[in-house]
């Protein structure tokens, strides 16, 4: 069964994604399960052991207040060092994101469809489907990259 992690960078909840077992990242990377947390979200703050929603700006939209400071374009680039012996489990995002082989070959498989890619290479990983990633080389490297935009622009460049 399907267990539920968050990655968290800082004090931050990056991502949220579902495995089998927990991965096993960099060890500066920090993996917390969270399948008995169903309202954790991503953006939300994990300090002291303890996760919570972001604060909020009680003001925005009240005639005369202040506007909350603009939100610039977030990006988070995680790269894995890809081996026969290592792969990144089937898992998926509440985000879409791009994924990147850098050096070497890796198959990507999204929805039960594989893919193999030669770096310089790049594929759209959707959100909410499930994906996976292995070398098809004694080594490759691999970027997750992650961008969201305000809601007025509208995507991403």
């Amino acid at each position: 069964m399907a267990r539920r992690f968050a990655q968290i960078e800082g004090e931050e909840v990056r991502w949220i994604f579902e495995a089998e077992e927990p991965p096993e990242f960099a060890p500066y990377i920090k993996i917390v399960e969270i399948t008995d947390r169903p309202d954790v979200q991503e953006r939300w703050t994990f300090k002291d052991s303890q996760f919570a929603p972001p604060p909020e700006h009680s003001s925005a939209g009240t005639p005369g207040a202040p506007m909350p400071p603009a939100q610039p374009a977030m990006r988070l680039i995680t790269p894995y060092m890809l081996t026969p012996t290592f792969a990144l489990p089937e898992h998926q995002h509440e985000q879409p994101h791009l994924g990147v082989v850098i050096a070497g070959r890796v198959r990507v498989t999204i929805g039960g469809v594989a893919q193999d890619l030669d770096a310089p290479a790049a594929i759209d990983l959707p959100a909410h489907v499930p994906h996976k990633a292995e070398a098809l080389t004694p080594l490759a490297v691999f970027l997750s990259i992650f961008t969201e935009r305000p809601p007025e622009t509208g995507g991403r460049s």
